[in-house]
């Protein structure tokens, strides 16, 4: 596993949703509340398209 994001969703919609983000490069974030959990799955994808760990190695350029 190289990364997750583990999202817990109450069923009653006035319970706080939370989340977790986490990648073996050492990314890691939590989240409480709909907004803040929200924001975290945005930043969590964008992580995954940007993390040297992840990020598909064709097409970078040679130092």
């Amino acid at each position: 596993m190289t990364a997750l994001l583990t999202i817990t969703a109450p069923p009653s919609w006035s319970a706080m949703p939370s989340g977790r983000s986490w990648c073996v490069c050492g990314y890691e974030r939590h989240a409480i509340g709909r907004a803040a959990t929200l924001q975290l799955i945005e930043n969590h994808t964008a992580h995954r398209d940007h993390c040297p760990l992840l990020a598909p190695v064709e097409g970078r350029t040679a130092a």
